[in-house]
């Protein structure tokens, strides 16, 4: 037969109590085929037979040896069985104090024999009932945990001793139970899951778009450093050209005797250097394509170089700026972080109410079947939700204080970030405007006066590395505008 202890465990909340209401409907009753076997008999059972048989004697049959096992059963002779049961009755009658016999329809001999066994398959079969409607009021007592579903089955055997004495058909029964029981919550509850739920779902979006903001910021950063470097690069290899220039110049002034071998020293000292700026600027542009092709995830045969110029945008308008950074996402998600607290102390608040359900049962044992139905209440007595609601506003708290602070936090740095964009594009306004005007002709001018002999050599290199240095002030001051635009617009939320 299937265990039925684990059908009867309550999923009710620690420091509640649950009250439940059942109502067991008996579909069909064919009682019990047969007496239990006398040595499968508890105690209990038979002083109940006593009572039944004793003290309540509307049928009493002579023989009462259900409880006074005895080795004669497995006589194989009937006459043997009989004398057995004549001498056993007669030795309960003397232990009784002197009952006498009330039932006048049993003769002596066989048909005695046969209705003390009819007596007795009746009270079995009574006895069989109580004992299933006692089963079924425990079963009802018990209670049923939310969203269950479980089912048993199982065969009931009888012993070996009434085993031989029942027909083929009533030998073997199958017992199943089929248990299902839900639990409803109250709709605030519900409510507020939903809205913690959404809330998690906000905050992990949220992280995702603020993930991708730092990312692009990290790209457009890169994408302008390598650009640096290609331009830096190039400017190495022009005045690696124009010091190759200044060596050919000293050597043949030097042949025609114009001036002494020191200059052409000092000019071949100065394409030394430049080689190695060029080098260096090689070595910087290929570095940051390798982290640029890191950030990105691509091989290294897709970005061999980067393509586009410094070009200065549209001036941003500060106010607008503000605004836009006050959705940006890593604000969203503390938003979203404090509304999920507050739909946690929502869930704590919830749990003051109580719980109801309902439970259904239905099961066969021997060859009875039950239906059984049920309402379950669990009222919070001592878990109120303390627990969830202390939580809950412990991170609300917290939540609401880093947010405050981030808010504040953005602000700062869009204001900062702007005032520094304003500077970078005003140092390259200067540089474009006054550093390099004419640069390319005073480049020229210089060569063909040294070429003459009106400008030393000392002052040409003093020139070019002048003009050079220019250049390459203005290449990093683009950069710098660059980086501080890009910086703005992450910090303000807007950057594409």
């Amino acid at each position: 037969m299937a265990p039925r202890s684990s059908l009867h465990r309550s999923r009710v909340r620690p420091g509640c109590l649950r009250l439940s209401l059942t109502a067991p409907v008996r579909l069909r009753a064919f009682g019990v085929h047969a007496a239990p076997s006398p040595r499968c008999i508890s105690k209990p059972l038979c002083r109940i037979w006593f009572k039944r048989f004793l003290l309540f004697p509307t049928c009493r049959p002579q023989r009462l040896e259900p409880c006074l096992p005895s080795k004669s059963f497995t006589s194989p002779n009937p006459a043997d069985r009989v004398g057995a049961r004549t001498e056993r009755a007669r030795r309960l009658r003397s232990r009784s104090g002197g009952i006498r016999e009330v039932c006048p329809s049993c003769d002596d001999g066989g048909d005695r024999v046969r209705r003390n066994a009819r007596c007795r398959s009746r009270a079995a079969r009574h006895h069989a009932r109580a004992g299933t409607r006692a089963r079924t009021r425990r079963r009802a007592a018990g209670a049923y945990g939310s969203c269950t579903h479980r089912g048993d089955a199982g065969p009931n055997d009888w012993g070996p001793s009434s085993y031989a004495r029942q027909p083929s058909s009533r030998r073997h029964t199958t017992d199943w139970d089929f248990t299902g029981a839900q639990v409803f919550e109250p709709s605030s509850r519900r409510s507020a899951r939903i809205r913690s739920a959404q809330s998690a779902i906000e905050h992990d979006t949220a992280s995702a778009d603020d993930t991708r903001r730092r990312a692009l910021e990290a790209a457009a950063s890169f994408f302008y450093r390598a650009l640096q470097a290609r331009e830096r690069a190039a400017l190495m290899v022009a005045a690696e050209s124009l010091s190759q220039q200044t060596v050919d110049i000293a050597q043949r002034r030097y042949r025609a005797g114009d001036i002494a071998v020191l200059d052409v020293n000092v000019a071949s000292t100065a394409l030394s250097r430049v080689r190695a700026e060029r080098q260096r600027a090689e070595a910087d542009r290929r570095g940051v394509l390798g982290e640029l092709r890191v950030l990105l995830d691509v091989p290294d045969s897709e970005i061999t170089t980067v393509a586009g110029e410094f070009s200065a945008g549209p001036a941003p308008d500060l106010p607008a700026l503000l605004q836009s950074a006050s959705r940006r996402p890593d604000l969203r998600a503390l938003v979203a972080e404090r509304d999920n607290a507050v739909a946690e102390v929502s869930i704590g608040q919830s749990f003051r109410r109580p719980d109801w359900g309902w439970t259904a049962r239905y099961a066969r044992e021997d060859q009875d079947r039950i239906l059984m139905g049920g309402l379950s209440l669990t009222v919070p007595l001592f878990n109120k939700g303390q627990e969830q609601i202390a939580l809950g506003r412990a991170h609300q708290t917290r939540a609401t204080l880093e947010l405050d602070t981030a808010r504040r936090a953005v602000e700062r740095e869009v204001r900062s970030a702007y005032e520094v964009l304003q500077i970078r594009e005003a140092a390259v306004a200067e540089l474009q405007d006054n550093a390099l005007i004419g640069a390319d002709a005073n480049d020229t001018l210089a060569r063909r006066s040294y070429e003459v002999g009106e400008l030393s050599l000392a002052d040409w290199l003093l020139i070019r590395r002048e003009l050079l240095d220019a250049r390459v002030a203005l290449l990093d001051a683009r950069t710098d505008a660059a980086l501080a635009r890009v910086r703005l617009e992450s910090a303000a939320g807007v950057l594409q």
